[in-house]
């Protein structure tokens, strides 16, 4: 693309009530205006659209070479292996971090995560160790960084990771508003869980 990037990423349109027909024009749309398929950001937590893979509209779509395949930021990896199962030429990443290797169990190629601007090389191990067959290692890493995940969402997933950016000598502020910063008490409490779970190297 004339901007240097490969390939475009989007939400499903969700201000309005949109049909499954618009949303799919929608898609078409981008893709024929970046002149290369689109990469699907499935966020219904967010946008409250789902994709039903039982739908038409969204077989075709999914069938017609307008898509790149789909970030899954849905806890329903079913869905997503409905969708790579429509065509085979799709490919899919995990978007929820804490869902990692059972998205790669049902297909996902890799993840896209906030988390891994300050859990890469965690996140990294827990790729590599399923991809190798290490399962089990694996599984105790990806517990771990749950309890990571965990402990940043009760706080407030975006000031946490922040936070943890800064204690690892990576200064990039608080979180602007209408976050509200970290207290000295849910620092603590962060400090404590990542200091025994989060693996750095």
């Amino acid at each position: 693309m004339g901007m240097g990037f490969d390939f475009v990423a989007a939400t499903a349109p969700f201000y309005y009530g949109f049909s499954s027909r618009e949303i799919c024009r929608y898609y078409y749309d981008i893709a024929e205006a970046a002149g290369a398929p689109v990469l699907i950001y499935n966020f219904p937590g967010n946008t409250h659209r789902e994709f039903d893979v039982a739908n038409p509209d969204y077989c075709e779509l999914f069938r017609s070479g307008a898509i790149l395949g789909v970030k899954q930021t849905n806890y329903n990896l079913f869905q997503m292996e409905r969708i790579l199962n429509l065509n085979p030429d799709l490919i899919a990443f995990d978007g929820y971090d804490e869902t990692m290797i059972a998205a790669q169990a049902l297909g996902s190629i890799g993840s896209i995560g906030s988390t891994f601007n300050m859990m890469l090389p965690h996140y990294k191990k827990i790729f590599t160790l399923f991809e190798e067959g290490n399962r089990a290692q694996a599984l105790e890493l990806q517990h771990k960084a749950n309890n990571c995940m965990e402990a940043m969402c009760r706080v407030g997933l975006i000031p946490a990771i922040k936070y943890e950016l800064g204690r690892q000598g990576i200064p990039v502020g608080e979180a602007r508003r209408p976050f509200s910063p970290l207290t000295e008490e849910q620092k603590a409490y962060l400090d404590a869980v990542l200091d025994r779970d989060l693996v750095s190297e």
